[in-house]
């Protein structure tokens, strides 16, 4: 279990979210290793997501070192609540027609604000609540590691697929994310 602690003005994706709870599990057949998890994650609504993966590791040891690459594929998939909210309080914060009640100066804290005449938008989501493939991804997890210390990363290639539609004042728009590559590193200390 987690809690989140996000400041009002930040614009982090997952900044809606107050927390999350979740379980894995995984069993090696030997050639392969299956794996998959649930999460459930909290927000100004509940979002359930799922993701399941096939991974083999290759392991080199060195005297008493071991290094361990692990090639996996995921699928993840869930519900978006948390990501609408996002996009309706942070991403695209309107003031609601008229002034904004300070002088004209909306302190929203979303990336575009709506002016302050007296036209009103509104963000709409056609496919609420959809139980849906979010991504697909590739990784390639290495770690080095001694009897006192060790080194890892995570390169991942992640393929986004179902991207979110919304209406802005009844324009429906389609969210522009690509393919990513991104990394994580780490090392730590064993005592």
């Amino acid at each position: 279990m987690s809690k989140y602690f996000y400041s009002d003005g930040s614009y982090a994706v997952a900044s809606e979210l107050q927390g999350n709870t979740g379980t894995y599990l995984s069993y090696d057949l030997g050639i392969l290793k299956l794996g998959g998890g649930a999460d459930i994650l909290f927000s100004p609504g509940t979002d359930i997501t799922v993701n399941g993966n096939l991974s083999h590791s290759f392991e080199i040891s060195f005297q008493k070192n071991t290094c361990t690459i692990s090639p996996t594929v995921q699928v993840n998939a869930g519900t978006q609540t948390f990501y609408r909210a996002y996009y309706k309080n942070r991403k695209f914060s309107f003031t609601s027609g008229g002034t904004s009640g300070n002088g004209g100066v909306n302190k929203s804290k979303g990336h575009h604000v709506g002016s302050t005449n007296s036209a009103t938008n509104k963000i709409t989501f056609p496919t609420q609540n959809r139980f849906g493939v979010l991504d697909y991804e590739i990784s390639m997890p290495i770690q080095y590691e001694s009897k006192r210390w060790g080194v890892y990363a995570t390169p991942t290639a992640s393929f986004p697929v179902n991207l979110a539609t919304y209406a802005i004042d009844g324009v429906l728009q389609k969210e522009n994310i690509s393919k990513t590559f991104f990394a994580e590193v780490g090392a730590y200390f064993k005592f």
